[in-house]
């Protein structure tokens, strides 16, 4: 015989508690008579509790009662289906998001959508996405790649929430698996060089073009569609500065420069003194059709391939050029306003993996050593100064 999926709460003497009850999972419900605006009378509705406490589940119905005797309790409105609104927020995404994280967060909503069915948005529950979560890490996604499926869903939530849709937010108390890591290897100079002359020996007509935009990347600490995204109008030969305009930098966030490093200096003087005076571009496209970012990431991937480097993408050159900074003993303030960001975590995290031997040669700067001062005597020999 099947166990109900719902029955009614008792008290400890078996005696029923009016408008209580509960569901299979042990969760309280509150079962009551509300108006619905729409349709213009009262209809029954039960409302989860969010609690497998008695006590807890008491209170929560004597406050719903409250909000009904004072009218303030109405049927909620759940909504467009979720598989309606998505299209809406992707197009808000598109505009708002650098195209990595707007293509991963359509894929990510995309097996959600499959996954929820034709649930509104107002229905969708913190359990639909435990289920979820479940469900996907039944597959060969790690903990991390989860985490990102809830974060999109998350955002779009919120989109939701800011248009007035919905009231709450399923994914908020969804909290983040643990996930450590893999901590990536930092390139060296000589593997740097190695990558751009492979760039230039293996492809015939995109070799000077990627293998400029490697070194560029390394130099300035440039995210990828920001490094591509550079016009020449954007080198500032005079100041001596690398900008980075607002349309072109992640999130939307603050345009920003880089100073100009003796690197980057003379690497961007070098491909001024050949470069097209009719290309505004500093790394043009070699193909008529497609996108740039996938035009030089997919060049990347082979070059790093032939060079014996498969693991590389683009953020490694980032990292590179924040590790050099930490290695020359520059601030990680004026780091951070270098690379744009916000905070000192990227950074730090950073840090933390530099090679063994640079920190063996940091700590033995660690004497503990004092020196001695001898006071200094006046003329007089009465007065002393230290």
């Amino acid at each position: 015989m099947k166990p109900k999926k719902w029955t009614k709460a008792t008290r400890k003497n078996g005696h029923p508690i009016p408008k209580l009850w509960i569901r299979a999972s042990g969760t309280y419900y509150a079962q009551l008579a509300m108006f619905h605006p729409k349709k213009g009378k009262n209809m029954t509705r039960r409302v989860c509790l969010d609690t497998k406490q008695l006590k807890v589940a008491e209170e929560k119905l004597a406050k719903l009662l409250g909000k009904r005797a004072d009218g303030e309790l109405k049927v909620q409105d759940h909504g467009p289906l979720f598989k309606d609104f998505l299209p809406r927020f992707l197009e808000i995404r598109q505009r708002e998001r650098d195209i990595k994280t707007y293509q991963n967060e359509k894929c990510f909503l995309g097996q959600f959508s499959k996954f929820i069915g034709d649930k509104r948005l107002g229905e969708i529950s913190a359990r639909d996405l435990f289920d979820y979560r479940a469900e996907i890490l039944k597959g060969a996604i790690v903990n991390h790649t989860a985490n990102l499926h809830v974060m999109a869903v998350r955002n779009l939530f919120k989109q939701a929430i800011l248009e007035g849709i919905v009231e709450d937010n399923p994914a908020a108390n969804v909290k983040k698996l643990k996930h450590v890591a893999k901590q990536k290897f930092l390139l060296t100079e000589e593997q740097i060089f190695l990558l751009a002359k492979t760039a230039k020996e293996t492809l015939p007509r995109s070799g000077q073009p990627v293998a400029d935009w490697i070194l560029a990347m390394a130099y300035s600490g440039g995210r990828m569609s920001e490094v591509l995204s550079l016009k020449w109008g954007d080198v500032d030969f005079t100041g001596k500065k690398l900008n980075f305009r607002r349309e072109t930098v992640k999130f939307k966030s603050k345009a920003r420069s880089v100073d100009f490093n003796p690197k980057l200096e003379a690497h961007l003087k070098e491909m001024n003194s050949r470069r097209d005076q009719q290309q505004e571009w500093l790394f043009p496209s070699t193909k008529q059709k497609g996108s740039r970012v996938q035009e030089y990431g997919h060049d990347l991937a082979k070059v790093a391939e032939k060079a014996g480097l498969p693991e590389v993408t683009s953020h490694f050159f980032r990292h590179y050029f924040i590790s050099s900074c930490a290695k020359a003993g520059i601030t990680p303030k004026m780091t951070i306003d270098w690379v744009g960001h916000k905070d000192f975590k990227m950074v730090m995290e950073v840090y933390t993996h530099l090679p063994p031997e640079f920190r063996q040669s940091e700590a033995g700067k660690l004497t503990f050593e004092t020196k001695s001062t001898k006071p200094k005597v006046s003329k007089k020999g009465e007065e002393f100064f230290t």
